[in-house]
């Protein structure tokens, strides 16, 4: 699936904005250990992506790829919460660029 290999693509451990993005995501669907309270527009855009149709949820796809992409891996890859965990664990980790 060609969106699957875009988030892939968009989510390395050196980026900030990416493990910031998948903190934020994780903190959307209720993770509060891992998860990062996103501010106001971030955690505006996760509900409006959780309302949108297909259609308009992929015109967000469009603009916002990497809240869209862990948005649908989240909500509907059996395994994508626990992925996004793991993304996050290992770019926090004490050889991690982030904390």
């Amino acid at each position: 699936m060609k969106d699957k290999h875009m988030l892939h693509s968009l989510l390395t451990r050196d980026d900030p904005a990416a493990v910031a993005a998948a903190r934020h995501a994780l903190w959307y669907f209720g993770d509060r250990e891992l998860g990062l309270e996103p501010g106001s527009f971030s955690f505006r855009l996760f509900h409006v992506i959780a309302a949108a149709d297909p259609s308009n949820r992929m015109v967000l796809g469009i603009a916002f790829p990497l809240q869209a992409g862990l948005f649908r891996k989240i909500a509907t890859e059996v395994d994508g919460l626990d992925e996004v965990r793991s993304f996050v664990k290992g770019a926090l980790a004490p050889t991690g660029k982030q904390r």
